[in-house]
């Protein structure tokens, strides 16, 4: 590195190994002469005398154990189908090679990014989210790893279901008593109009429902109009609203409870029913094939049915 460097070497045998030059900090791009160091003690070197300032500078050297040396990795989950990450079903799990422990899971955010910590040793990483092929990265930190810093960014492939391909479509979810659509939803129908572009001889079932609140009646019309801001958002972007089927299910096939088991409101349930979903109608036979995407575990309607789209 500098003028003058510390190299180490071992005896074995008798013999002395190949010199090897340390790493930073022990040398620099400075001449680092008169290295002192015993055995649990600090060691100290000095660099070159400087004319100009008239000063040597002398540094303390101090061991630390490099298996308890900290590496942050970090990074961002993204679907190749440009779905957006649901935290709520994606998981990054740390798993030690050498003893085969799991060391950590991982949380995920909602916007796809994580962090989590590491020191030297063997790793697994495993990438999970409900819908997608699991991913699996491994790390191989060495003891002496100068990095402060991982950067980890897995890609997840859409699960294959039987033949063709597999899409994954989320549900546009409302407000209670609206059909009007917020930022979520529509980077919900972005994603829903590039599958269209892709498939351009696709046609669409757009069914409204809503939550148990209200008459049967009024909560049809709503349900109509929840369906038709879904297909005018479509037709205003350039979409041909032939390849739409509407259909308005109202207060029926709610997949979440709207109450709890003694009688009262539960207002995160009624949240998942008040949705418009989306089904793939089967040109030869007419025959629409829906799709639930997923309703936390604990809020299900019993017997609620969970479909998937495949195209062949």
């Amino acid at each position: 590195m500098g003028g003058y460097d510390v190299f180490r070497s071992q005896k074995r045998g008798g013999v002395w190994t190949q010199p090897v030059g340390m790493p930073y900090a022990f040398n620099t791009v400075q001449e680092n002469s008169n290295f002192i160091l015993n055995n649990n003690t600090p060691g100290f070197v000095a660099s070159r005398f400087d004319e100009k300032t008239n000063e040597r500078n002398i540094f303390a050297i101090v061991a630390i154990d490099p298996a308890d040396e900290i590496t942050t990795a970090s990074g961002t989950i993204s679907l190749e189908d440009g779905m957006n990450v649901d935290p709520k079903i994606s998981l990054i799990t740390l798993k030690n090679l050498k003893t085969g422990e799991i060391i950590q899971n991982i949380p995920v955010k909602s916007d796809g990014t994580f962090t989590f910590d590491i020191k030297p040793g063997d790793y697994e990483v495993y990438i999970s989210h409900d819908g997608y092929n699991t991913d699996t990265i491994t790390l191989n930190l060495p003891l002496y790893y100068t990095g402060s810093y991982l950067a980890i960014n897995p890609s997840l492939s859409p699960e294959k279901v039987f033949a063709g391909d597999f899409l994954s479509i989320q549900n546009v979810l409302f407000d209670f008593d609206k059909y009007d659509l917020n930022n979520e939803a529509k980077q919900t129908l972005e994603v829903l109009k590039n599958i269209l572009i892709t498939y351009p001889d696709l046609t669409i079932e757009v069914a409204g429902y809503t939550d148990s609140k209200g008459s049967t009646e009024y909560n049809r019309r709503l349900a109509d109009k929840r369906a038709q801001a879904v297909i005018d958002y479509f037709t205003k972007t350039g979409i041909e609203g032939g390849k739409f089927l509407k259909k308005a299910f109202g207060e029926s096939n709610f997949v979440a409870v709207n109450s709890n088991p003694d009688g009262s409101d539960n207002p995160e349930g009624r949240k998942y029913n008040r949705r418009v979903t989306f089904g793939i109608v089967n040109p030869g036979t007419g025959v629409v094939i829906r799709h639930e995407v997923y309703t936390p575990r604990h809020l299900r309607q019993p017997g609620a049915i969970k479909y998937s789209i495949v195209l062949k």
